[in-house]
């Protein structure tokens, strides 16, 4: 048991992909946190209790700016909400318990990660244009194609990640 701040928390070598982790965590910090653990340590399973809208917004199957990074990695699953009733003195929110399972195969590898990262917020913080109005915005080359006609709200986990994949030497080019 490691009691200590895990955004300060920096003993990698103490944990490993086979650690598993648990805990109920400020909901404040709750992605800071997630985006950390997912990025540093790798860890074989996390079971998490989360704000419900939070948790809700993570095993969505509408892409997000969060999910669409922890779905590359892990398998979640939602196991039980937990009402405020049940602590005291009583939260104004409910709560919910997710379970995440590290993919045994990843969509991304982690050696991409910080480009993909750097896509996904290029992505995210128009969400609302389509592909190819942000691309051409960010002056990234691409070859028109259906996925570019959509927003990223019409595309699955796994169309996004393609599109990422067919732009990465552009992407290289702007971020790297």
């Amino acid at each position: 048991i490691i009691n200590e701040d895990i955004l300060k928390f920096s003993k990698k070598n103490l944990l490993n992909n086979e650690s598993i982790i648990f805990g109920n965590l400020p909901y404040n910090i709750s992605s800071q946190i997630l985006v950390k653990i997912n990025n540093y340590y790798h860890f074989e399973m996390m079971i998490l209790m989360f704000q419900k809208e939070f948790a809700d917004r993570l095993i969505s199957e509408k892409l997000n700016n969060l999910n669409c990074l922890i779905k590359c990695f892990y398998n979640i699953k939602k196991k039980f909400n937990v009402s405020k009733n049940s602590f005291y003195p009583c939260p104004k929110i409910d709560s919910t318990v997710l379970t995440f399972n590290k993919k045994k195969t990843t969509l991304i590898n982690y050696s991409d990660l910080k480009l993909y990262s750097e896509f996904k917020s290029m992505i995210f913080v128009n969400k609302r244009k389509k592909i190819s109005t942000i691309l051409k915005k960010n002056n990234i080359k691409f070859i028109n194609n259906e996925i570019h006609q959509k927003r990223v709200d019409q595309l699955t986990l796994e169309n996004f990640v393609i599109l990422f994949k067919s732009l990465k030497p552009e992407l290289i080019n702007k971020f790297c």
